[in-house]
């Protein structure tokens, strides 16, 4: 489903290059949790790897776009529901002083 949004391979010099899919499951990772990039699990290889293909598909503007179809394949399949969801900001959060 993600193919068509991922950057074309390099040819292949010098190091072998990292798996893309293992790199976007990082990215995903961290916009779901919130944790800061450096505290992505290794699982999902070098969080700098995940952080430049993250800044690399927000600079091409198809990072929205797969996401968007992530969120419609879910939905259809029945994985997830809209209607439960609900909008928190700080508005509804009280902040303690001190």
């Amino acid at each position: 489903m993600l193919k068509p949004f991922m950057p074309p391979r390099k040819p292949r010099t010098g190091r072998s290059s990292t798996d893309l899919r293992r790199s976007f499951n990082g990215v995903l990772y961290v916009l779901i949790t919130g944790c800061k990039w450096s505290d992505m699990s290794g699982k999902y290889g070098a969080y700098v790897t995940a952080w430049r293909l993250f800044r690399l598909l927000k600079e091409k503007e198809v990072l929205e776009e797969a996401f968007n179809v992530l969120v419609s394949k879910g939905y259809l399949e029945g994985k997830f529901d809209l209607c439960i969801c609900s909008i928190v900001d700080t508005t509804t959060i009280p902040v303690k002083k001190g």
